[in-house]
C-alpha cells in the first residue's frame, strides 16, 4: 500500500481523521508494507521515505542524506497505534528503525526524489537497495510526470467538450 504525500502533513497537524481517511477504508494491517513519502518543503526541499511493516510492527526511515527523523518515526508510531485501535487491533509497541542510507552527496539537492523512488522500488520488490544509475530513476519520475500531464490534458479536453455539448443540447431544447 502506498500513501500520498499529504499523509504526513495531516499527521503533523494532528488531523487524525484526515490521516485515517488516507487509508481509503482499507485496513493497513492487511498489507505487508505501507510506503509513506515525505516531502520537506523547508529550504530547497527534500524527499524521505518511511516504510511501515504493520504485521511486524516496524517503521523504517530511509533518507538519502542519512538523517534519522526520529520525531517523524515517533509520530508514525502514534498514528499506527491509533489506526490499530480503530481497526480493533492491539496497539502494541513499534520498533523504529532509522536506516542510514546516506547515498546522496553533500551539495546534491536534486536527486533525493530519485533515491526515494529507488528505495520504494527495492522495498516493494523485497530486494536489496542498490543504487546504480540515478538517471534511471529520474527517467521514471519524468515518465510519471509526463503521463500525469497527458491525463490532465485529456480530462481538460473532455470537460471542455462536455461543456460545449451541454450548451448545444440546452440551446436546441429551448
Amino acid at each position: 500500500m502506498a500513501i500520498d504525500t499529504f499523509f504526513m502533513a495531516d499527521a503533523r497537524n494532528g488531523e487524525m481523521g484526515r490521516v485515517l481517511r488516507r487509508f481509503r477504508g482499507q485496513n493497513p494491517f492487511h498489507f505487508d508494507i505501507v510506503l509513506v513519502p515525505l516531502h520537506l518543503s523547508e529550504g530547497v526541499g527534500h524527499w524521505v521515505l518511511f516504510a511501515i511493516h504493520p504485521r511486524e510492527r516496524v517503521i523504517q526511515c530511509l533518507d538519502p542524506m542519512g538523517a534519522p527523523y526520529l520525531d517523524m518515526l515517533h509520530l508514525l508510531a502514534e498514528v499506527m497505534g491509533e489506526t490499530a485501535r480503530r481497526w480493533g487491533q492491539e496497539a502494541s509497541l513499534w520498533l523504529l528503525e532509522p536506516i542510514n542510507m546516506r547515498v546522496q552527496q553533500p551539495g546534491d539537492t536534486t536527486n533525493c526524489g530519485a533515491y526515494v523512488c529507488a528505495f520504494a522500488q527495492a522495498i516493494s520488490r523485497d530486494t536489496s537497495i542498490i543504487i546504480g544509475n540515478v538517471d534511471e530513476y529520474r527517467m521514471m519520475l519524468f515518465q510519471v510526470y509526463d503521463s500525469t500531464l497527458y491525463l490532465i490534458k485529456k480530462l481538460k479536453n473532455f470537460f471542455c467538450l462536455y461543456h460545449v455539448n451541454r450548451q448545444l443540447v440546452s440551446s436546441h431544447s429551448s
